[in-house]
């Protein structure tokens, strides 16, 4: 696997990179966290550890989880010993905290391009790392990721334009894997969740040159 994800594909999976307690570990902290601690964010003014929904995924819970109360530093040293990409030093968000997402029954996660909001809006995340912390197989039905290499989205992200159906790449992911996907070259969206008790909860990690 390490020679493989050394080439730099646009798009791979680390098998069990985290354990069934940490993807729980990180859940349970999700849930009970209530403190908070400022970010500087350029387009939002969002708190670390305080619940927020999504404008333009409405449902969309999320977290950014501070260092105090979840440390990181483990995964994204496996990450870099894996990729070869150094997700422990890089200039991004993880460096203040572990943003952590839950969905629940219809909700979504609309097309778009991560931009790096923390300090320069109109430049694109270069890799983004995103772990499955439920179990597909019993914790919810569909909301699968997938991304678009012949899509095209807009400077900050948010519009984009011929994400067509048969051009899109499901990676598959269990709990405890990672997908690392070339966040510049395409597009990425989470499919509506199903289910009246489905909850499927992802944290993730940004890499930039």
């Amino acid at each position: 696997m390490y020679n493989q994800v050394k080439t730099l594909k646009d798009v791979f999976v680390l098998k069990s990179i985290l354990s069934i307690d940490t993807c729980q570990e990180i859940v349970e902290v999700f849930n009970t966290a209530t403190h908070p601690s400022r970010l500087n964010l350029m387009d939002d003014d969002n708190q670390a550890d305080v619940n927020y929904t999504s404008k333009r995924s409405p449902g969309l819970q999320y977290k950014y989880l501070s260092k105090d109360l979840f440390n990181d530093d483990a995964i994204k040293t496996a990450l870099a010993i894996e990729t070869g990409l150094d997700f422990v030093n890089t200039k991004s968000i993880n460096n203040q905290c572990l943003p952590v997402f839950k969905y629940t029954n219809g909700v979504e996660i609309k097309a778009h391009r991560d931009t790096n909001k923390d300090f320069d809006i109109n430049l694109p995340v270069d890799y983004v790392a995103v772990a499955m912390l439920s179990n597909p197989r019993t914790d919810f039905q569909d909301g699968r990721l997938y991304l678009n290499f012949k899509a095209e989205a807009s400077k900050n992200g948010k519009g984009v334009i011929r994400d067509h159906d048969f051009d899109r790449i499901y990676p598959e992911f269990e709990q405890g894997d990672i997908v690392i996907f070339n966040n510049a070259r395409c597009i990425h969206a989470v499919e509506p969740v199903k289910g009246k008790y489905s909850v499927r909860y992802t944290c993730g990690w940004r890499f930039n040159h």
